[in-house]
């Protein structure tokens, strides 16, 4: 009888009693806080829009990338990967400039033997394009155009690239 009485009183101040070890209240509710946020996170990153990659670009081909999406040059065996843009000084379309300003933007490139590299191009300045094994990467373009007094989000940049064998 007295044992139960135990467990009563056990259960009423405890959430969970296991022989003579007590768990208090806040350590339960701290564990379900836990819980109620790996559950959220998960959901979260199952929503999420995903940067798909684009498959099989052909050599000679332009391709657009958002930032950090990737691209499978065929023929090359190359996969890059817009990482983020450096510097944008480009004039602005609303506006008569002296100088067309540049546009440098980062890349990971990963060659036909699984070489990583980063490689940084620019629009107007040298180097727009770099030598991977037998092939040359071009930076054609990067949009959108800038407009005075208007900060482009990293997001919205999208870059315009080729592959040629040399």
């Amino acid at each position: 009888m007295l044992r139960k009485i135990e467990e009563a009183v056990c259960a009423s101040r405890y959430k969970m009693c296991l022989s003579k070890q007590k768990v208090p209240r806040s350590s339960v509710h701290v564990g379900r806080v836990f819980v109620a946020l790996c559950v959220a996170l998960v959901l979260c990153i199952a929503t999420f829009p995903a940067v798909r990659a684009i498959p099989g670009v052909s050599l000679g081909q332009d391709f657009a990338l958002r930032l950090g999406q990737s691209a499978t040059v065929a023929g090359a065996q190359m996969t890059v990967t817009f990482r983020a843009v450096l510097k944008d000084s480009r004039c602005p379309v609303d506006v008569d400039c002296f100088w067309a300003g540049n546009g440098k933007v980062a890349l990971d490139v990963v060659d036909a033997e699984g070489h990583s590299m980063a490689i940084n191009l620019n629009t107007e300045l040298e180097p727009r394009a770099a030598r991977v094994g037998s092939y040359e990467l071009r930076l054609v373009s990067l949009a959108p155009d800038p407009v005075a007094g208007v900060r482009i989000p990293q997001g919205q940049y999208i870059v315009t690239l080729r592959v040629v064998e040399i």
